[in-house]
């Protein structure tokens, strides 16, 4: 078998071609690490994922009405 490395680039361009994904495997949400909020705030406003998440579905939820 040959295995293919991936690139950060890779990952980043299937992620944007594949906005669903982590709507779609929302499992693997709870194996990966972000940045804690406080840092974040700090830094710059960000919105977490969770209410961007929720903002998303609500958006649809719109367009579906």
């Amino acid at each position: 078998m040959i295995k293919k490395k991936l690139s950060e680039k890779n990952v980043e361009n299937y992620l944007l071609e594949n906005p669903d994904f982590f709507i779609n495997n929302s499992r693997l949400l709870k194996k990966l690490s972000f940045p804690s909020e406080k840092r974040l705030n700090e830094q710059a406003k960000v919105i977490s994922y969770k209410d961007w998440i929720i903002q998303s579905l609500k958006r649809k939820q719109k367009n579906i009405i």
